[in-house]
């Protein structure tokens, strides 16, 4: 509840400052010929008391037409193992391993409110795999290793608007709302040491995600 209040909070205000004529003369606290890049972390993780697994990087740019825009890419690198798992796919499974990679880029325009807000918007195109690996059955015979499998294939597209806050030209947090289409592959395997993988394709999926908060981020720019 206090992040969807702190998103409304930032939005507002942007439009506020949006109704306000810029004056290009003032002096502005970001200087985006200096510090045209950008690394950041997701803090939406860090509320859910977990650890960040991914890394943002922006370009800030012009375009050949003179329009403020920048390059941006999100890669998430995320490797879980738990050995007090229990599974039921008619068979237990005391352990699993899941491995998730994904990569989206995307291009936005940027529009400069004032001297220390920049709202934004744009698109983003991903590729995604995901695994989950499930081990260590319950009862199998001593020196056999069985396991069941799952591995997802996702595409997705997401249209986003955003606002950037800079508390200093090195220091920026930024909040982004937005949807997602997207399309999955699932296939299963399963199989031992001693026995072929079985693989059989699962269900193809289809679907459209309603992100009201999709990224809060702390920024450092150089």
């Amino acid at each position: 509840m206090k992040i969807k209040i702190l998103l409304a909070i930032l939005l507002c205000s942007s439009s506020v400052v949006m109704a306000q004529s810029e004056d290009e003369n003032e002096m502005r606290v970001y200087n985006y010929e200096e510090t045209k890049h950008e690394l950041a972390v997701s803090l939406l993780p860090i509320l859910r008391g977990e650890v960040p697994s991914s890394l943002f990087y922006r370009k800030n740019y012009l375009s050949p037409k003179g329009r403020n825009m920048g390059f941006r890419m999100n890669m998430v690198f995320q490797n879980e193992f738990n050995s007090n798992f229990l599974f039921e796919e008619l068979v237990n499974f005391r352990k699993n391993r899941e491995l998730t990679y994904e990569i989206t880029m995307g291009l936005e325009r940027q529009k400069f409110i004032n001297d220390k807000f920049i709202a934004y918007g744009g698109v983003d195109l991903g590729f995604g795999f995901a695994n989950a690996r499930f081990f260590d059955r319950i009862g199998q015979p001593a020196g056999e290793s069985e396991f069941f499998n799952i591995d997802v294939m996702r595409y997705s597209a997401a249209n986003f608007w955003g606002v950037k806050y800079h508390f200093n030209p090195r220091l920026s947090f930024s909040a982004e709302t937005g949807f997602e289409v997207f399309y999955a592959n699932y296939v299963f395997k399963n199989g031992s040491s001693f026995t072929p993988t079985d693989r059989e394709s699962g269900p193809e999926t289809f679907g459209l995600n309603l992100l009201p908060l999709k990224a809060l981020r702390i920024s450092y720019h150089f």
